[in-house]
């Protein structure tokens, strides 16, 4: 392989997250969290 598979997900998975907590910033305090 060219690449580790996992180490990939990961990186994918902590650029969503990082793009949701901007949004849920964004947002401001709407009573409720996404999960």
């Amino acid at each position: 392989k060219l690449f580790n598979e996992e180490n990939l997900l990961n990186r994918i998975r902590d650029f969503i997250n990082g793009a949701v907590d901007d949004y849920e910033k964004d947002k401001g305090a709407t009573g409720g969290q996404v999960d």
